[in-house]
């Protein structure tokens, strides 16, 4: 649980190998910070990542000093960038819902989802597309995943109507559904 006076930093880089996810690490630990999440992904020929890390104000000082050095000293091995960020426990706020969207490829999706959340005020949280191959019939699939926070003044059946019926209006087949933890 963060307390109120921590920060959180996020880091994001895409580079052409792990070397700079390594210094990135290695200076978040020697900074005394604490990964909240971490992901990381080869894209073609390079990798990509992002780190979420919590911290007092000097940890977080400390870490961006060193990212700062790391960042001149690689600029041409590929791109590093970070912000910093106050916690606020906004959580007792929203409620975490689950949504699963299974179509075919449309890259219009990512948008119109966007869209449609933010119009009512929902913050997304975490969204995943990736595409795949039916296995029986070969037939190209998108899967659409988000996480999603919705402000408790908000009426929580007429959204999932409306995203239902947003759904059938692009032939989508999905699951809307709270957060397990």
């Amino acid at each position: 649980m963060l307390k109120k006076q921590e920060l959180i930093v996020v880091i994001g880089a895409c580079c052409p190998d792990l070397a700079l996810w390594q210094f990135v690490l290695d200076e978040a630990v020697q900074a005394g910070l604490s990964v909240i999440q971490a992901e990381l992904s080869e894209k073609g020929e390079a990798f990509h990542f992002q780190i979420e890390l919590r911290g007092s104000w000097h940890q977080s000082a400390k870490l961006e000093i060193a990212l700062k050095h790391i960042e001149a000293q690689s600029a041409e091995q590929g791109s590093l960038h970070w912000m910093r960020r106050s916690f606020e426990n906004t959580l007792s706020n929203y409620l975490p819902y689950q949504v699963e969207v299974v179509s075919l490829v449309k890259a219009d999706l990512i948008l119109v989802f966007s869209q449609f959340f933010n119009v009512k005020g929902v913050k997304i949280k975490n969204m995943r597309t990736q595409t795949y191959l039916q296995p029986t019939t070969q037939v190209p699939l998108q899967l659409t995943r988000l996480t999603v926070w919705i402000p408790l003044d908000l009426n929580l059946s007429e959204l999932r109507e409306n995203f239902m019926i947003l759904c059938d209006e692009y032939n989508l087949d999905a699951i809307f559904d709270p957060e397990r933890i």
